[in-house]
Order: structure tokens, then sequence, then C-alpha cells
């Protein structure tokens, strides 16, 4: 999970835990979160579209050429993703647990995930 605001992050983090999610780790700016990626096997991932005026997309790249599902959850997503990430669902803050709990598991189960 790549969240540009800690309290909010960490917040989601425990009520992802509580639900029975088992978060390997939480970043809060972009290059954390790049070594996350390249550290950690990931089954999937809730990114932040601005992590403190830096993009995630290198991040969101790199998780998709992977084959790995995510959902970004940001206050910026009525300003659109970029054509190579289109398809990725995008939660508007502030979004419940239940919706990005609901939004993993289907990008988890979709059938393609390029």
């Amino acid at each position: 999970m790549v969240g540009g605001n800690q309290p909010l992050t960490l917040d989601l983090d425990d009520a992802l835990g509580e639900r029975g999610v088992d978060v390997v780790e939480v970043a809060f700016d972009c290059a954390m979160g790049m070594a996350l990626f390249h550290e950690d096997a990931v089954d999937g991932a809730v990114l932040d579209i601005d992590i403190g005026g830096t993009p995630v997309w290198p991040i969101a790249r790199g998780l998709r050429e992977e084959g790995v599902p995510l959902v970004f959850g940001s206050g910026d997503c009525g300003k659109g993703l970029p054509d190579d990430l289109r398809g990725a669902k995008c939660l508007s803050k502030p979004a419940g647990t239940d919706a990005i709990l609901m939004s993993v598991a289907a990008a988890m189960d979709a059938p393609e995930r390029s």
C-alpha cells in the first residue's frame, strides 16, 4: 500500500488487517514504494495517485508489468489515469474500507491483469 497521508494510510492498514487482509508493507513516498515493489512479492496493491507531488505511475506500471492487480485510491481520480493504466479501478477519497476490499478482490479475480 502506497499512500501520501500517513494517518489515513495507517488507518486503512489497520482496517484491512481487522478484515483479515495481510498488509505486507506501507510506503509513504514513491521511492519507498518502488523499493517495496522490488524487494517483496506483492499479491495486490492500493496506491494513491500523487504522493507529495510525485505521481505513482512508475510503481503502477511496474506492478502491472508483473501482473499484480492494483487499485488507486485518490482525491485525483477525476483527473483520469494515463492511457496505459486505464482499466484500473480508481476509488475517490474518502473510499470506505469495504469498497477498497471489494475493488482489490475484483482486481485479483480478473481473468487478465494487463
